[in-house]
């Protein structure tokens, strides 16, 4: 009977260990430590404190500060002029937000010269409270050194591209926004070598 109660006591062992938990709350050890103005009657002058748990690593994590996020990436084409330079005048000013709509909406209003010379064109614009109310073509012309020969009528693909451009740079709200009044911004587009 000695010898089976003996036995017994490895066996015993064994199974609590395999049968162990590792992630078990285990007990807190508790140490006396001084109390700083503490009820000393209640402890002894000393108050009860925990040496070390899973709670006080927790505790002990400083929250990270929150990653910033990213900027929403610009409307600005790259390369395109900023609209909202400091001390351009309006017709600059108008005249990027325009490029600036021209490049972003190049795969739905596209124009390419149909000319081998170099096309130069004015649009007639209106502007009231930050938006471009009116919008038009107002010339085109090919371009010889310093002068301009006006095309009468303009090339019909870029009448169509005008037309296609104008609900977009309607659209537009313009802040910082030019002086209300009309513009006439010029653009131009080079020549297509197989062009007339």
């Amino acid at each position: 009977m000695r010898l089976r109660t003996l036995l017994l006591v490895p066996l015993l062992l064994v199974a609590l260990v395999a049968c162990r938990d590792p992630d078990a709350p285990r007990p807190v050890s508790v140490l006396p430590t001084p109390s700083p103005g503490g009820d000393a009657a209640s402890s002894g002058g000393m108050a009860a404190r925990p040496l070390s748990t899973r709670d006080d690593a927790a505790r002990d994590v400083r929250p990270v500060a929150p990653t910033p996020t990213p900027a929403p990436p610009s409307l600005l084409p790259p390369g395109a002029p900023d609209p909202s330079e400091a001390g351009i005048s309006d017709l600059a000013r108008l005249a990027r937000y325009v490029f600036r709509e021209m490049r972003v909406a190049q795969g739905v209003c596209s124009f390419v010269n149909p000319l081998r010379d170099p096309v130069s064109f004015a649009l007639h614009i209106e502007v009231r409270a930050g938006r471009m109310t009116e919008v038009h073509l107002a010339w085109a012309g090919v371009r010889h050194a310093d002068d301009i020969h006006r095309l009468e009528p303009p090339p019909p693909e870029l009448r169509a591209y005008v037309e296609c451009l104008t609900p977009r740079l309607q659209a537009v709200a313009m802040e910082p926004a030019p002086v209300d009044g009309t513009y006439q911004p010029e653009y131009s587009y080079p020549g297509h070598t197989a062009g007339f």
